[in-house]
């Protein structure tokens, strides 16, 4: 079963800030918006067929910077067959699921693509899960013995604070 993962998208609110500043009119923010954002796409179960199909594609003549396709990072094929890295705009990754869908050797490429596009934009592959952000237990242990020992020093006893017994 092949299984694209997000590594990273750019988010359009992200981008959204930059376009006001640049004083752009609504139109060219929402076509830039299409354009602009790029996603890193992990590709893992790939066969030798759907490789050489996207190596293909990547291949494909164009200008820089209009691509039709996106940038293609085969994986190690002595450590990590069957897994690739895709690069590029959401446009880009549509037309390669379009290209996939056409072919039924390559379906469950194309549904894995499809997958992907239509989960919400900010599903992204994390290594870990961030965890919650609470107050350390030792800077709670650390205080407790000096609360300790002013609440002894306070006291009208024949102790001095941190000297032990008069």
């Amino acid at each position: 079963m092949i299984v694209a993962r997000a590594l990273c998208q750019d988010r359009p609110e992200d981008l959204d800030l930059a376009f006001s500043r640049l004083g752009l009119p609504r139109a060219a923010r929402e076509y830039l918006l299409e354009k602009m954002p790029h996603s890193q796409v992990l590709l893992t179960g790939l066969t030798r067929t759907e490789g050489r199909f996207l190596r293909g594609l990547a291949d494909a003549p164009a200008a820089p910077g209009r691509e039709e396709f996106p940038a293609y990072v085969p994986g190690d094929v002595e450590r990590r067959p069957g897994t690739a890295l895709l690069c590029g705009r959401r446009d880009q990754l549509e037309r390669v699921r379009q290209e996939a869908a056409r072919e039924t050797e390559l379906l469950e490429l194309a549904d894995a693509l499809q997958r992907l596009l239509s989960a919400p934009e900010r599903r992204v592959l994390r290594a870990s899960k961030p965890r919650p952000r609470r107050a350390r237990p030792r800077q709670a242990a650390r205080s407790a013995p000096r609360d300790r020992a002013r609440t002894r020093c306070s006291g009208s006893g024949a102790q001095v604070c941190g000297a032990g017994p008069a």
